[in-house]
């Protein structure tokens, strides 16, 4: 694991491929997983004109069994179910390539499947979410190396992403709509951190905007934020009793099976 770094040193800390990212390029964990095909149907009903040049050799296919329709005649409803049954019925081949060459990764909805509404907000002794920098400090106090911890972090820029914590490592999950998927995030081989270096690095990209943009940056995509929008805004987290248990909860299996998933637990109470 990476030598601890300061939080000032001229180099940002780098991480090592870590064995959930490992897992969920096995799993072929990517959008349609975590999203379901709603937000592609959605870019394909309201954005029809802009989207077909994306279809590529599916744009034949889009044309024929869905048909063109302008905006100021389109039936939303009717012409929504005909998006629908077409997508759904592509083959898992097809809906990849479809969402690839969209590039609709959704930094919210990826935390969401992991963390979507059942954590508890880091807050400070008047009760208000914890403001500030000085998060950070907070967070290093109040967890130990030992403890099992999904993170949900949330910047002033509205971006936000996954940190999921399993004894001394923590790997970081994210997606940037518009500019990379969380399958190019994972193949950067790079999310996975020891707590000293996770906690050293969350001051770098909350205080140095150069390491900020450089660490949120995939591919050749550039991501440009302000010194202004790096500030962490939120945190939300979940702890766990054990390493088997955390595990557990981010068993990756498409979206609608995982809500399946959940609500079968819930039934069982």
């Amino acid at each position: 694991m990476q030598a601890k770094a300061e939080a000032s040193s001229a180099a940002i800390v780098v991480g090592q491929d870590g064995e959930i990212a490992k897992k969920m390029r096995a799993d072929d964990f990517y959008e349609l997983t975590y999203l379901g095909p709603g937000v592609i149907i959605d870019l394909l009903v309201f954005d029809t004109n802009e989207c077909l040049p994306l279809l590529g050799d599916l744009q034949s296919s889009f044309n024929t069994e869905v048909g063109k329709i302008d905006d100021c005649d389109r039936n939303y409803d009717e012409y929504g179910k005909r998006v629908r049954e077409w997508f759904t019925s592509l083959k898992p081949t097809a809906q990849k390539q479809i969402c690839k060459a969209f590039s609709v990764g959704n930094c919210g909805g990826l935390a969401n499947y992991f963390l979507r509404a059942d954590f508890t907000a880091l807050r400070n002794s008047s009760k208000h979410v914890y403001p500030g920098e000085d998060i950070i400090d907070k967070i290093a106090k109040k967890f130990t190396k030992k403890d099992f911890i999904i993170f949900r972090i949330s910047l002033k820029s509205s971006h936000t992403f996954i940190c999921i914590k399993i004894g001394d490592t923590v790997e970081i999950l994210q997606a940037w709509q518009g500019e990379y998927s969380v399958r190019d995030w994972l193949n950067q081989a790079r999310n996975c951190f020891s707590w000293a270096d996770f906690i050293c690095l969350l001051k770098q990209i909350t205080t140095n905007v150069e390491m900020a943009n450089e660490f949120y940056s995939v591919l050749n995509g550039k991501i440009e934020l302000t010194s202004d929008k790096i500030g962490i805004d939120f945190v939300g987290f979940k702890t766990f009793n054990s390493k088997e248990e955390l595990e557990k909860h981010i068993v990756t299996v498409p979206v609608a099976d995982k809500t399946i998933l959940y609500a079968d637990q819930y039934l069982k109470g």
